[in-house]
């Protein structure tokens, strides 16, 4: 699927299962805007990314798979929204999106439900596929919405420490 300037959005690869007419939307912020938080059913926040998505296949799959594509500069853009409100992201853009970068899979069809029912956290192979386009790529066997969510991982984040003496 392209957007109305012929940018990729996503694509899915049944890998040979058959997946009927397919439903679906997909919703593009503006990375500039206030950074969106959410609450799963769990309790737990989580940023939420420039994009989000729902998939809806007539027949469910004994699995395919799912690529969503973001421009590198919405992705900079959040990373460097991030970083000025004081969350560690890492050294560089690469480093932020191959370690901070998950998908929040969760029930259900909406592109306003950020992070709904059962909650289940996909760590996707994160690869620079054009100049500007990074593809997020996982399998899944059964669909609904895909949610783009910071994760730190393992970036290194900074602890303050106050000295009281030093010797």
């Amino acid at each position: 699927m392209v957007d109305t300037n012929g940018q990729l959005v996503m694509s899915i690869s049944p890998n040979g299962s058959y997946l009927g007419q397919t439903c679906f939307g997909v919703n593009v912020e503006d990375s500039t805007a206030e950074i969106r938080m959410a609450d799963d059913t769990l309790g737990n926040s989580a940023f939420i990314g420039p994009r989000n998505w729902f998939i809806n296949p007539w027949s469910t799959t004994a699995g395919a798979t799912v690529r969503l594509y973001y421009t590198e500069r919405e992705l900079e853009i959040w990373r460097d929204s991030l970083f000025a409100r004081g969350v560690g992201v890492g050294p560089d853009l690469e480093t932020f999106y191959q370690d901070s970068m998950r998908i929040a899979k969760t029930d259900g069809e909406s592109l306003t439900n950020f992070l709904g029912l059962n909650p289940v956290q996909i760590h996707p192979t994160m690869t620079k596929i054009r100049d500007s386009v990074i593809m997020a790529e996982f399998t899944v066997t059964s669909f609904s919405n895909f949610i783009t969510v910071f994760n730190p991982g393992n970036v290194a984040i900074p602890v303050p420490v106050e000295w009281l003496s030093f010797t």
